[in-house]
C-alpha cells in the first residue's frame, strides 16, 4: 500500500478546509476520528468523521 503522508509528497486526500469544524469553528482534521463504509464492487465509499462532539457524513461516489 502506498503511503499517504503529505510530507513524503504523496496525494492529499482532503484539504483542511474540507474537515469537520474544530474547537473555534474553523475546519480541521486534527483530532478527528474517521472511518468509512464501502467495499469491493461498491460504487461509493461513505466517510464518517467524529470531531468536536459532532458526527459528520461525507458521501462520495465514483
Amino acid at each position: 500500500m502506498a503511503s499517504v503522508d503529505p510530507a513524503l509528497g504523496d496525494t492529499i486526500a482532503s484539504k483542511t478546509v474540507q474537515g469537520p469544524a474544530g474547537t473555534e469553528e474553523q475546519p480541521t482534521w486534527a483530532g478527528s476520528l474517521i472511518t468509512h463504509r464501502g467495499g469491493a464492487g461498491v460504487t461509493y465509499d461513505d466517510l464518517y468523521a467524529h470531531g468536536n462532539d459532532t458526527l459528520y457524513h461525507y458521501r462520495t461516489a465514483t
